[in-house]
């Protein structure tokens, strides 16, 4: 998990989505131009088995390389919240 600003390496477009979790932008990486979608999860309404749960979901999501599948690319971790690079 990266502990930099995901705001030095990507600019948020707009935002798609929104929910009991946090919410969803879309964003263009700096570095290459492409659009992912930045999924921004609040810590505090995660729980203990929340944050395990999450954990096994990212690494299941990393595993992954299908047409039809969400790819998470990168993770950042902040105090409050987590980034999801998708």
């Amino acid at each position: 998990m990266k502990h930099r600003n995901y705001l030095d390496d990507y600019v948020i477009i707009k935002e798609i989505g929104r929910g009991g979790f946090g919410k969803v932008n879309k964003v263009r990486s700096k570095y290459t131009g492409l659009y992912r979608a930045a999924k921004k999860i609040k810590k505090s309404t995660l729980g203990k088995s929340g944050h395990e749960k999450l954990f096994i979901e990212m690494t299941i999501m990393r595993s992954l390389d299908h047409i039809n599948v969400v790819r998470l690319f990168e993770v950042y971790d902040y105090k409050s919240y987590y980034v999801l690079i998708l």
